[in-house]
Order: structure tokens, then C-alpha cells, then sequence
């Protein structure tokens, strides 16, 4: 039985503020339930199902917030609650369940994912709602609790701390390394609090002269591997799951900064990265867009998508529709190619208006690079599609760039990542190569 079936066997409607029940990320599903006996009948049904043996149904216990904001708490009550509905709506997929069994008590039923996952989603839910009220708090005493059976036909839960969860994940310390126990260390990122900051690089529109795009990324510094960007500020590069949330996690704080800037005014595009192994097949695809909800349309033409490390050769049948549900939600967008594709069919066919390149290292003979930029520039002034290069890090390459056509750079010789971005700004040739 599919989750969402199991409330056809309810049929309530509310007229209750609070929303008690939701299916997956997003508010455009969300059940009301009008009673308490509505709530014992529905974790009835769930203790009675497979869910539990497999571990998919997990309760967030706020108790400690609550505690520690002692008598703030009626009054942040509603705002932490609904805080939570935010957090959880980026985390769990659209055939997942999130409702409220009290005001300390909420729990989430994963349609398919593995006890592990669940429950390390369900810490990082928890952590991300404690780091924003308390600001730091004992995660020893904030407790994730798993279901692992039932008692007379009610739900028998058994709790692991946060701190638990996420050192049950580490791998085994080196013989001899000093394991940092007072240090909670999550598996999808290299240290504590998310290590990785979300920058911003400028993109040039050499045609009309204006900085009008940024680049979103993230960075990781350190002082023994330098600087990592992108999915290299994983603690493992190659963690599909990890690269899926990295690229909710990016979406989400994008569009937060987004709001905030153009309530104050400010304008530019920002162009959002997004993986393979997050849009690769349906249900992927569609759990992504199930989080592209918390857009608002008037946001939509300032945003473009940018399709990361797709593989050579994915069919046009499999791109189009992935292009097309991405716009809906966007202005343009673009896709990377690690070399200058030969034709520009495959492009305008999938609805792709940028392609996104680099500017070779010294492996690749410059001038024979920059020969075949100005024919394939030429190429896609005819179908009307448009070229980004990055890495034009000296003026050599910007005035070679500038000078074949090529519509937007960044780089070095643009403007290097920046913690901030701007507003929209009118920059001359001139003024980049005074910098």
C-alpha cells in the first residue's frame, strides 16, 4: 500500500492552523487532521504495517528545545513548528509522510529508504531545527527515536542521541589517530556544522557589458588540502545520496538569500548547480522538483539551472523532459561539456540555451582552443544559443574570449568567489582589465 492510500481512509478537513500531517517536500499536499483519535487511528495503521520492521518510521522528540527555551516557548512555539515543517519539507521525498503526534512529538515515515539514511536524515533535521533556536546545544540529550516494534498494537520506539547517529556513521579512526569525541561529525561532510560555505562567483555578460549572473557553489578551505569546491567538499565525492542532499541544500539556502536580497531590492540571476545522480531517472527527478515548490514565481526569471556532469551520450528522449520540468521553474538552462561539442543539434533539441565550458590547462594547445571557440561560437549564433566559459583567469584569455564571441565568463580575471553576491551592475572591458 502506496503511504498516501492511507488517508483516504480518513477524509478529514480542518479548519486547525496547525498542519499536522504533510506528504513530501512542499505544502501543496498537506492533510489536516481534526483529532486526536484521527492520529492514534493513522500510527495504528503504521504500527501494523511493514514500515516498522524496516525501520522507516522515526519520531523527532523536541522536548530538549522546549526545555531549554524554558519560557519562551509559548510564544516561539508556532514559529519553531513551523520551522520544522520547512526543514522537514527539504529532507523527505514526495511519498514520504511527516506528521505531529504532540507539540514535542513528530514523526516521519520513510517510504524507501534504509534504516541508516532514515534515521541520519532524521538527526540532521533535528540539528538544523536546534542550531537555529538554541544555537548550540548538548546533542547527547536531543534524541532521534526508531520504531522497532509494537506493544499491544501501539508503536515501540527506541532512541539513539544525535551525537550517536552521526558518530555510527564515521568510519574507523587510523590506528594511532586521537579520535576527537567532543566533535559531532556528520558522514556527508568533512567536519563539524557543515565545513562547506555556499559562494558566489560573478558571471560576465560580455555583450552588453554588465555583471548580471553569479555562480552558485560551495567551498571548503583547509589549511592542509587548500580549497575544494563543489562536490569535493564531501567527505566522499562519489556518495550519490550525499550529492543529492548537497543539491537540495544548495537549492534551498539559494532561494533563502534570494528572498532576502530582493526584499531589499537588490537583482542578479544566480545559476544553481545540479547533478546527474539527482536527476537521472523519474523518481529523482520528481522528488527535486517537489522541492523546487518553495520558489516563488516571481523568482523564477532570475534563476537558471545548470546541469553538472552529465554523462556523454544520455538520449534526447531522456534529456527533454528533464530540461522542460527544470524550466518551469527557471529562466534558462544550461549544461556543462568537458570539451567543444562538434554540433549544436543535440543542445537546441533538448532546449538547452547555454552550454558550459572551461578554458583548457596547458595540456591543450591554446591557439588551436581558441580556433575552434570562434567556429563554434559562429555555430551557435545560428540556432541561438549561447556559450559560458569559466577558468578565464588572465587578460590573455578574457580579451581572447571577449574577442571570439563568447557571451558570459568568469573566472579570475572576472572576479574570484565571493561569501556574498551583488546587484546587477553595468562593468566595462575596461574596468576588468584596470582590476
Amino acid at each position: 500500500m502506496r503511504l498516501n492510500h492511507l488517508f483516504e481512509l480518513f477524509g478529514f478537513r480542518s479548519k486547525k492552523k496547525r498542519k499536522d500531517i504533510s506528504f513530501g517536500p512542499g505544502r501543496s499536499k498537506r492533510v489536516l487532521l481534526h483529532s486526536s483519535d484521527a492520529e492514534k487511528r493513522l500510527e495504528h495503521i503504521i504500527a501494523n504495517s511493514i514500515l516498522v520492521n524496516a525501520g522507516q518510521v522515526h519520531l523527532l522528540g523536541l522536548e530538549e528545545i522546549k526545555r531549554e527555551l524554558g519560557e519562551k516557548w509559548p510564544a516561539l512555539r508556532e514559529r519553531v513548528l513551523d520551522t520544522l515543517d520547512k526543514i522537514v519539507a527539504r529532507h523527505i521525498g514526495v511519498n514520504d509522510v511527516f506528521f505531529s503526534r504532540s507539540e514535542e512529538e513528530h514523526i516521519i515515515v520513510f517510504s524507501n529508504r534504509s534504516q541508516k539514511v532514515a534515521r541520519l536524515i532524521s538527526a540532521k533535521i533535528l540539528q538544523e531545527l536546534t542550531d537555529r533556536y538554541l544555537g548550540s546545544a548538548d546533542m547527547n540529550k536531543i534524541f532521534v527515536k526508531t520504531a522497532v516494534g509494537r506493544v499491544k498494537g501501539n508503536l515501540l520506539f527506541e532512541k539513539t542521541s544525535i551525537n550517536d547517529i552521526f558518530e555510527e556513521v564515521l568510519p574507523a579512526p587510523v590506528a594511532g589517530e586521537v579520535p576527537e569525541n567532543s566533535k559531532i561529525k556528520k558522514r556527508f561532510f568533512v567536519k563539524k556544522n557543515r565545513p562547506y560555505e555556499v559562494v558566489y562567483k560573478p558571471i560576465w555578460d560580455a555583450r552588453n557589458e554588465v555583471m548580471s549572473t553569479y555562480m552558485v557553489n560551495v567551498q571548503h578551505i583547509d589549511s592542509s588540502s587548500g580549497v575544494r569546491l563543489a562536490y569535493d567538499v564531501l567527505s566522499d565525492p562519489t556518495d550519490v545520496e550525499a550529492m543529492i542532499v548537497l543539491d537540495k541544500e544548495v537549492l534551498a539556502e539559494t532561494i533563502d538569500m534570494m528572498n532576502d536580497l530582493f526584499l531589499n531590492n537588490f537583482r542578479a540571476i544566480f545559476s544553481i548547480p545540479v547533478c546527474y545522480e539527482t536527476l537521472f531517472n523519474w523518481d529523482r527527478l520528481k522528488d527535486f522538483l517537489s522541492h523546487l515548490q518553495i520558489i516563488p514565481p516571481d523568482l523564477y526569471k532570475y534563476i537558471s539551472f545548470v546541469l553538472v556532469d552529465f554523462p556523454a551520450g544520455v538520449p534526447e528522449v531522456k534529456m527533454r523532459p528533464i530540461v522542460s520540468n527544470l524550466l518551469h521553474y527557471s529562466g534558462a538552462v544550461a549544461m556543462t561539456s568537458r570539451k567543444i561539442p562538434r554540433t549544436t543539434i543535440y543542445y537546441r533539441n533538448c532546449g538547452i540555451k547555454i552550454i558550459s565550458m572551461a578554458v583548457p590547462g596547458r595540456h591543450v594547445n591554446p591557439k588551436r582552443f581558441w580556433k575552434n571557440m570562434i567556429r563554434f561560437v559562429d555555430k551557435c549564433n545560428l540556432k541561438k544559443l549561447h556559450i559560458s566559459l569559466e577558468e578565464v583567469n588572465i587578460v590573455d584569455d578574457l580579451l581572447l574570449a571577449k574577442e571570439s564571441g563568447v557571451r558570459f565568463l568568469s573566472g579570475d580575471a572576472i572576479a574570484p568567489y565571493s561569501d556574498t553576491p551583488g546587484h546587477m551592475s553595468r562593468t566595462t572591458l575596461k574596468d576588468l582589465i584596470a582590476k
